[in-house]
């Protein structure tokens, strides 16, 4: 019964259950960094980064914003986001393939693709695996209870039913890297990985603490 009713209020209050914006055009600069999942699949024009951002259809919110970021490290390419925004990486992209674009300022930088490791196809853009982030806010996948792996397996919604047990369970931060593509390095891929505008904005987020910190 309190399975039910967790479900039924995160379908109540989830803002990924909305519609999304028209185009990033829409998109208020509200934050320094941001990335927002795109709805539908990419194109294979997109995926050859041929694709205007004027074709791109934004979520509503962001998937993860100025809030959620611990720390950045931009010569490796790896992030540090809080549980909370873990638990929301996780449970939206984990085990599957989510188109994203990361935003400056409101200016889009590059199309990704959160990605999976369940996967056997390659992909020529940025790519963020998601697939341990629920694991690595429990500190442990033996950690994760067993009643979470059995919702996400079925699909189900299971946000607030988290962030309850996070008040009892052990949690930490956790880090992601921008990888060059999957499974191999692709040359455009890397480049707009390191797009120098990225920097400028982790400067300006997080001063001198452009390094990672857990």
């Amino acid at each position: 019964m309190k399975t039910r009713l967790l479900v039924a209020m995160l379908l109540a209050t989830s803002s990924f259950g909305q519609a999304p914006l028209p185009t990033s055009n829409s998109v208020v600069a509200t934050n320094v960094l941001a990335l927002y999942l795109l709805a539908g699949n990419l194109s294979s024009e997109s995926l050859n980064g041929n694709a205007t951002p004027d074709g791109w259809t934004l979520a509503r919110q962001p998937i993860l914003s100025d809030p959620d970021f611990v720390g950045w490290d931009v010569t490796n390419h790896t992030f540090v986001i809080t549980p909370t925004a873990a638990i929301r990486v996780g449970v939206e992209c984990g085990r599957r393939t989510r188109p994203f674009v990361l935003m400056v300022e409101g200016v889009p930088i590059y199309l990704g693709e959160f990605w999976t490791l369940v996967s056997s196809a390659s992909c020529p853009v940025p790519v963020i695996i998601a697939d341990l982030a629920v694991a690595d806010y429990f500190m442990g996948v033996d950690k994760v209870p067993k009643d979470i792996w059995y919702m996400m397996g079925r699909g189900d919604p299971v946000l607030d039913r988290l962030m309850a047990l996070a008040r009892t369970s052990p949690t930490t931060n956790v880090t992601l890297r921008v990888e060059p593509g999957y499974p191999y390095s692709f040359t455009a891929a890397e480049r707009r990985r390191s797009d120098p505008r990225i920097a400028t904005a982790v400067q300006k987020l997080f001063g001198g603490r452009n390094k990672v910190a857990n």
